[in-house]
Order: C-alpha cells, then structure tokens, then sequence
C-alpha cells in the first residue's frame, strides 16, 4: 500500500498517522488539541466524521475504503478552519481493500479479468498490474508472484497528462504517479491573456489531455491632442 501526497497547512503540528486494517482507516493524532471546536474528516470530499477537537482516534469503517483514496482532515475553530492536512491513499496490492495482502486480491483480480471491463473505465488501469495496457491473466501471475514473495511490489500506477496548445499540438507530456498532480509553469500566448486550464490535473486517477484557456487581451492606447499652432 502507498501513501502519497501529505499537505499539511495552518497549525503547525497538526499531524496524524493512518494505520490501515480490514476496520478501514484509523487516524491516531500526534497531540491533543484542547483547544478546537471540533476535527472534520472528508473521504473523497465527502464528509464522513465529525468529532471533538480533544479526541485521539479516528476511525473510518472499511464499507467506505476504496482502492484510491483522499483523506481530508479540517480543524475547527470558531466556525472557521484553521487548520488541513490531506493524504492520498492508493493500494496497489490490496485490491479487495479488506487490509490483507493475499490470495483473495488474486481472486478477486481473476473475476474482474472476466468480467471483461471496458479501457474507457478507470478501474481497468488500476487492475492493470503489470503495467503493459492491458487487463489479463498475466496481470493475475503477476499479483500472485509478488504475494509469493518471488518478484517486487508492483510498481506505482501511472497516468500520462498531455498539455496541449491552443490549437490542440502537444506542448509537454508527463507521467505523474496515481493520486498526484501534473505540474507545468502557464503558458504565454501573444496578443491573449492566460486564465487557467480547461481540466483539473490535481489527484490524477486517468490519462488526461489538458487545453489551455485564453482572453484576448486588452490593448491601450494613448491619444495625444496637440494645440493647434499656425
């Protein structure tokens, strides 16, 4: 399993651990905020805990743990959120997500092998294990060999974001590991002004094509009135 991605913002020792288990997820707090109104916890931007700000552990129950994951964790205040951390969560192993690495992800790779899921669909890449773009029954040895102890852990799931120019040529192409952000300095274009990117390439979960999103800027001008000299 692979964490990712930790942003932590605001109070600066506001951390916490997670242990993964077949319960779920479990938050064990670094400290003991006397102090706050409350700690929120968001699974993929839904809240799913509300609890007191003096509290130790959390725990998110395994019916909402999933393959890929965001954990959010909010500090309240006063009404106000003075504090955020995030965690990405991605298991590359425990595909059945009931916190064990072992033969039942083989199984339960074998049925999503047959029940012959379509490339357009996002679980097709994740099950990919072998990473060769394709969903079969090497991808199943694979698992097995690595559970077996005779090969290495699978290796990260990748995406491939494609930036292109207002004409839809590429401009760069990059890989970026499952659950983290693409990242490209904006473009210039002459005569147009920058507003942003026609797609989020943040918490990546597929391959994307990105566009760019254009005004066309303003020009001034300045008007000299001379006096009328004979």
């Amino acid at each position: 399993d692979t964490q990712l991605g930790i942003n932590n913002t605001g109070i600066p020792s506001f951390e916490f651990n997670v242990d993964v288990d077949s319960a779920g997820y479990k938050l064990t707090f670094e400290n003991t905020y006397q102090d706050l109104d409350s700690i929120k916890v968001y699974l993929n931007k839904e809240l799913v805990k509300t609890e007191a700000g003096n509290i130790n552990e959390i725990l998110i129950p395994s019916a909402t743990k999933s393959m890929f994951d965001i954990i959010t964790v909010e500090a309240i205040k006063d009404n106000v959120v003075v504090a955020t951390k995030q965690l990405n969560y991605y298991s590359s192993v425990d595909l059945n997500c009931d916190g064990v690495e072992d033969k039942n992800d083989v199984l339960y790779l074998q049925e999503q092998i047959c029940n012959n899921l379509s490339k357009e669909e996002p679980l097709y890449y994740y099950l990919d294990i072998n990473n060769d773009g394709v969903l079969d029954i090497a991808d199943a040895t694979y698992l097995l060999m690595y559970i077996d102890k005779k090969i290495d852990k699978p290796v990260a799931k990748q995406f491939k974001v494609t930036f292109v120019d207002g004409n839809g040529k590429p401009i760069k192409e990059i890989l970026v590991n499952a659950l983290e952000d693409a990242k490209i300095e904006d473009p210039t274009y002459e005569g147009y002004t920058f507003i942003g990117w026609d797609t989020d390439f943040t918490n990546v979960t597929s391959d994307l094509e990105v566009k760019p999103i254009y005004n066309e800027a303003t020009v001034e001008y300045t008007v000299t009135f001379l006096n009328d000299v004979e």
